[in-house]
């Protein structure tokens, strides 16, 4: 989440920290606490894995991310294509 994003974060406690390779030092993260120090990789990304629908479900929202959020940008905003939707819809309905 991004600083600001929740008006009162109070009562929501997070299950992972992710990244925290590359938190700042003064960061300070409680003991017991799950942390990861980069994104861990949907089993259908990692090679040699038996995939299920919700592995291919999950790596495909993982990816629709980094192309709106990364590509798209240095490609002057273009939408991902209507195919790619309508094969998401597809999936979850399966």
């Amino acid at each position: 989440l991004r600083c600001g994003t929740l008006d009162d974060s109070a009562s929501f406690v997070p299950s992972a920290h992710l990244w925290v390779r590359s938190k700042q030092r003064w960061i300070r993260l409680p003991e017991d606490a799950k942390a990861m120090d980069e994104m861990p990789l949907p089993q259908a990304l990692a090679l040699g894995k038996p995939l299920g629908l919700e592995d291919v479900q999950m790596s495909l929202a993982l990816s629709g991310y980094f192309l709106e959020h990364h590509l798209a940008p240095s490609l002057g905003q273009k939408p991902l294509p209507p195919a790619r939707q309508r094969f998401l819809d597809r999936l979850r309905k399966a």
